[in-house]
């Protein structure tokens, strides 16, 4: 009989390791049908400011593939501010529409739209992330309050 309860330990334990295998599994595909690695719910992430400035982007991203940002702006707005420390993790590919203009003034990037007074404008921008990693910034319209983004951009 002592002979017999060792075996029975490991059987035990093996039977344990391959739940906890099975589980982790599990988790991995439930992780990424939810989006944690490409599209899907929690992928996407919309945030929108106090004055009415909404921004849509990806939670996760991948480090050299294209992404999309896009802000839509207030009425009042035909200026958009990004900061730098934003910038500076994100290769900016194209803005669309084009800005009449862009600045760097106290640590954010200035964009200035030829919109019409009173008129909803929505921009575009395509980007890339060169690394992995968190990457975190915000957005304003015009002079409006700053909205936060935070993105994990995997390998």
């Amino acid at each position: 009989m002592t002979a017999g309860r060792p075996a029975r330990s490991t059987a035990r334990a093996e039977w344990r390791a391959e739940r906890a295998g099975w589980a982790a599994m599990a988790a991995l595909v439930l992780a990424a049908a939810l989006g944690l690695f490409g599209e899907g719910p929690l992928a996407r992430a919309e945030a929108t400011g106090s004055n009415g400035l909404v921004v849509r982007f990806s939670r996760f991203a991948r480090a050299r593939l294209p992404e999309r940002l896009t802000v839509a702006l207030p009425d009042a707005a035909s200026s958009l501010r990004v900061s730098a420390g934003f910038l500076a993790d994100a290769e900016v590919l194209d803005v669309s529409p084009r800005p009449r203009r862009v600045r760097y003034a106290a640590g954010e990037h200035v964009y200035e739209f030829d919109a019409a007074p009173g008129a909803p404008l929505e921009v575009t921008f395509r980007l890339q992330f060169p690394r992995a990693g968190r990457v975190s910034g915000w957005v304003a319209g015009g002079e409006g309050p700053r909205v936060g983004l935070r993105v994990f951009v995997h390998p």
